[in-house]
């Protein structure tokens, strides 16, 4: 099924689904799913490659084709607003990653301003990073699990919001296994901090502490400019 893109003037996108023996039906503009439709229904579709540059990283979700066409689709863009605005990391180039001891890789990873490790986070500001990572299985809570390692000390990164469920882009709790989901991870580095480099290990786990996805990166801690 084809699909076209044009933006409208309160900046959000809108997508048009043609099908082919039907009008064009828009789609609906939703963080979640919509009234009365569920998204176990329905499977994963991937947006055309020369819609990168407009909607980056985004997805759709198609109910399936025998579904009558008023009611055949429900959309939910891992796209925010503002990225069309310029103002979401799905815009940024993926960062570099170093696995775990014992390997879940996450799809993807984007660290605002870095595309190159170590990546620079200066004090007093809050450090930003997405990440993509396909569900491993059916899972109704994941919590982030943030490990800094320096100066031969190892040390639980404070955390504002360790419920992972709260901060998906694109998804709420509970996960169905295979799908692709966007976390995003705040990191808030003090002002005290010392300018040092550190290795930051990133593990999301179901309340079992089972790993879902775990990934390593380098950063430094900088003044600001």
């Amino acid at each position: 099924m084809p699909l076209a893109v044009t933006l409208v003037s309160d900046g959000l996108p809108t997508l048009t689904a043609v099908g082919r023996d039907n009008p064009p039906y828009p789609l609906l503009w939703s963080s979640g799913s919509a009234a009365g439709l569920s998204a176990r229904r329905c499977v994963r579709l991937r947006l055309e490659p020369h819609l990168a540059v407009i909607l980056p990283a985004a997805s759709v979700l198609l109910l399936a084709d025998d579904m009558t066409p008023p009611t055949l689709i429900l959309a939910s863009l891992m796209l925010l607003a503002t990225a069309v605005a310029g103002g979401a990391l799905n815009a940024t180039a993926n960062t570099p990653f170093s696995s775990c001891a014992e390997p879940h890789d996450p799809i993807a990873l984007r660290i605002k301003g870095c595309t190159k490790q170590p990546c620079n986070v200066v004090k007093g500001t809050v450090a930003e990073m997405e990440v993509d990572f396909e569900v491993g299985w059916d899972v109704s809570q994941l919590d982030v699990v943030v490990t800094a390692y320096a100066l031969n000390t190892v040390i639980n990164f404070p955390l504002k919001q360790k419920n992972a469920c709260m901060s998906l882009t694109n998804a709420e709790c509970p996960l169905d296994q295979f799908e692709e989901i966007t976390y995003k991870l705040q990191l808030d580095i003090d002002a005290k901090y010392p300018s040092l480099s550190l290795a930051a290990e990133v593990a999301l786990q179901d309340k079992s502490k089972k790993t879902m996805t775990c990934f390593k990166v380098s950063l430094q801690v900088v003044d600001p400019a």
